[in-house]
């Protein structure tokens, strides 16, 4: 059995992976913490929970994925993941289309490249980050 690990945090940016589409997405957050413990067959599953800037009630989720992305900086106003959908060529009526397809590895790969270069031009250390090395395989 692992050790229990806890990071409570107050104004920090989270960044996860969404359950929906795959993606990373950003959640600024007034306070949370983020309890590594054993979850179902999980050994060291994340329990994140935290307040989002602006609301008054606590969110959660448990991350058990196999191949997890977690990462709390602290403060807010920081860069924002890569949308999915980027400006398409018109034809007579606004058209989008999709940057990055759902689950699309690049799309992690590049927010990881961008956020990198963020922290490092910023002098910025995570509070908590869980990447796994094996995330694009």
């Amino acid at each position: 059995m692992s050790e229990i690990q806890v990071v409570e945090f107050q104004n920090a940016t989270i960044y996860r992976v969404s359950e929906m589409m795959g993606n990373i997405v950003k959640v600024e957050v007034r306070s949370g913490s983020v309890k590594v413990a054993p979850y179902a067959q999980y050994s060291d599953a994340m329990h994140l929970k935290y307040v989002p800037k602006g609301k008054r009630s606590i969110r959660g989720s448990v991350v058990t994925s196999y191949k997890p992305y977690l990462v709390v900086i602290p403060g807010h106003g920081h860069p924002t993941p890569n949308d999915l959908f980027s400006q398409g060529t018109p034809m007579g009526e606004h058209m989008i289309q999709a940057q990055y397809r759902s689950f699309n590895s690049r799309w992690v790969s590049d927010w990881i490249d961008t956020l990198s270069g963020y922290l490092a031009a910023k002098e910025v250390k995570p509070l908590f980050a869980r990447v796994d090395p094996e995330f694009f395989v």
